[in-house]
């Protein structure tokens, strides 16, 4: 592929000046392979690009998104039209992606019943920046770009790598002319800066979102939680309690109520806190965020209900789930109160003695907690986790998750 430049979320950024020009058209091709199947029927029909890209686009119309995939294939040239629909068809209309992008599932939706989806190989973010490497003026290439960076954010949420939005927000900032900032532009950027220890940078970018497209909700959302991080509560209320005037989609409230719970948290009130928390566990049961902010807030202010939301985080999370009952370890060792987390890991080993992955990491945060008063008995805990199957390398650090292995790496060393 010559010095072409190869861009993905883990491995960006890498910046190339240059392109080899007689290498363009092979450049392109060689971003799909078909591997469901080939494409005979349409030798015939693929000289013309205008044919091509009129085809894809009626047939994305009628929701035919795997054969519209394989006209927009067949483009020789009409780069600048061609990129910008390959990133409407994949950011609305794939049925599954990998972690890197450049793989997808398209399906042609049957007029009943349920379609089957094919599996492409694509790699849109190398496409991506051969369009704003060869177009440099035209403002399409970048609109495309940061619709793709807003989607895969809003796809990974508060899993992406930190590393990974930096590398995104520095490559948007460098390339993108002022003239072709769009929404799509600041809320990548304004989302991480908020989570890049710049919430009130990222705040003012999600209002410039938001000004450009009202009914932005995510945008909506983000901005209130930039207003938590920058110690600005009253503001975050606000822009939570807008949410739930500009959308009924349970999921999106369920986030606003979280972040406003939070708010209230920062005004010290503690009713309207637990309102809101509460809210946004029942519009979305079993939300990672949402459980853990709860159950700290409830154990935090003693709440009678906090056993019950340390079962339903644990269940939620999963029983076999190391990482979760770390959360809660670190929880209740914040607040002092490790006592009502080890009745909680006696009483579930008592309930379920034959359920391995509970026993493994039910002993291992016994070991946590008795790791200061009871030396020895610690160790045996560590033991029996080990047998149970607790290992170093089954935990990677990762963004809401940093520490895990390290805590299992230490604890193995008593």
């Amino acid at each position: 592929m010559g010095n072409r430049v190869e861009v993905d979320l883990i491995s960006f950024p890498r910046y190339d000046n240059f392109i080899i020009l007689d290498l363009l058209i092979f450049a392109m091709k060689k971003f799909i392979l078909i591997l469901t199947f080939s494409l005979p029927h349409l030798t015939g029909l693929t000289q013309d690009d205008k044919v091509a890209l009129d085809s894809a686009r009626a047939l994305m119309k009628r929701q035919q998104y795997s054969a519209a995939f394989d006209w927009l294939m067949v483009v020789d040239s009409n780069f600048q039209e061609v990129i910008p629909l390959y990133v409407t068809l994949f950011t609305s209309h794939s049925t599954w992606h990998d972690e890197s992008y450049k793989q997808w599932a398209l399906m042609n939706k049957p007029a009943t019943g349920n379609g089957k989806s094919d599996k492409v190989e694509f790699d849109l973010e190398g496409a991506l920046q051969f369009g704003v490497q060869q177009y440099p003026k035209d403002c399409a290439m970048y609109v495309a770009t940061s619709r793709f960076y807003s989607w895969a954010m809003n796809q990974e949420k508060r899993y992406m790598p930190l590393a990974s939005l930096r590398a995104v927000r520095d490559y948007l900032v460098k390339v993108t002319p002022a003239n072709c900032q769009d929404e799509g532009y600041y809320y990548a950027v304004g989302y991480a800066n908020t989570y890049l220890d710049n919430p009130a940078e990222g705040a003012k970018q999600l209002r410039e979102a938001l000004r450009l497209n009202p009914q932005h909700v995510q945008a909506q959302i983000e901005m209130a939680y930039a207003f938590v991080l920058a110690k600005q509560p009253a503001k975050a209320v606000e822009a939570g309690n807008a949410v739930f005037s500009m959308t009924n989609d349970r999921g999106l409230r369920a986030q606003a109520a979280r972040i406003m719970g939070e708010a209230y948290e920062q005004q010290n009130d503690n009713e309207k806190a637990f309102f809101r928390y509460t809210q946004a566990d029942t519009l979305h049961r079993a939300e990672f965020f949402t459980q853990f902010a709860r159950l700290r807030f409830l154990v935090k202010t003693g709440n009678s209900n906090s056993p019950q939301a340390l079962n339903a985080f644990i269940g939620g999370q999963g029983r076999d789930n190391l990482q979760g009952y770390v959360d809660a370890f670190e929880i209740y060792k914040q607040y002092n109160k490790l006592g009502e987390l080890a009745a909680f890991c006696e009483k579930t080993m008592q309930d379920r003695p034959d359920y391995t992955g509970l026993l493994a990491c039910a002993n291992f945060t016994l070991g946590l907690i008795r790791r200061e008063t009871d030396p020895n008995k610690a160790r045996e805990h560590f033991k029996k986790a080990k047998e149970f199957g607790i290992r170093v390398e089954r935990y990677p650090p990762t963004r809401n998750h940093p520490n895990t292995q390290k805590v299992v790496e230490e604890a193995f060393k008593w």
